[in-house]
């Protein structure tokens, strides 16, 4: 999986085997990320609870969006 959080690209490799259907399930699973980290609710930690990354998102308090980032989108 492929994604950008905090201004950071996020990669996860998922260890399932290639099938359609856990494609599908990884598919869903980004579009759940995205969505989430659109809406400020998106916690690192409960999707990815033991990667590296874990620590340096959650040490960072989650920054609310100015009024020109937002007019500007």
């Amino acid at each position: 999986m492929d994604f950008y959080y905090r201004g950071k690209r996020c990669r996860k490799r998922i260890k399932l085997p290639s099938t359609a259907r856990n494609l599908r399930c990884c598919e869903n699973l980004l579009g759940q990320i995205k969505v989430e980290i659109e809406k400020g609710t998106f916690d690192y930690a409960t999707h990815f609870p033991g990667s590296k990354r874990t620590v340096q998102v959650a040490a960072k308090p989650a920054a609310l969006d100015t009024l020109e980032q937002v007019l500007t989108r």
